[in-house]
């Protein structure tokens, strides 16, 4: 699919880091907080971590709250639809 400026529409992202404990998290929440439903967004991690108490710290000072947010793998994203998702 196509916008306007002939560009490719983007309709999911997915953010990659080691463990789901830091970067990919605070990624799909502000990805999540800026472009509300308009984008499928998801992160994962190549191994499962636990994750950091910091996270969660620093997007509360912005007013994002991801308490019930769950590290999750790669492989676990299998049955994600933004993944397999068919251009309309």
């Amino acid at each position: 699919m196509s916008s306007d400026t002939g560009h490719a529409k983007v309709s999911a992202v997915l953010f990659i880091c080691a463990m789901n404990a830091i970067r990919s998290p605070m990624a799909e929440a502000l990805a999540r907080y800026y472009f509300e439903k308009s984008l499928y967004v998801k992160s994962a991690g190549v191994r499962r971590g636990e994750l950091d108490p910091f996270t969660t710290s620093v997007l509360e000072e912005v007013g994002i709250h991801i308490g019930d947010f769950q590290p999750r793998t790669i492989d676990e994203l299998v049955d994600w639809e933004g993944l397999n998702r068919s251009e309309e």
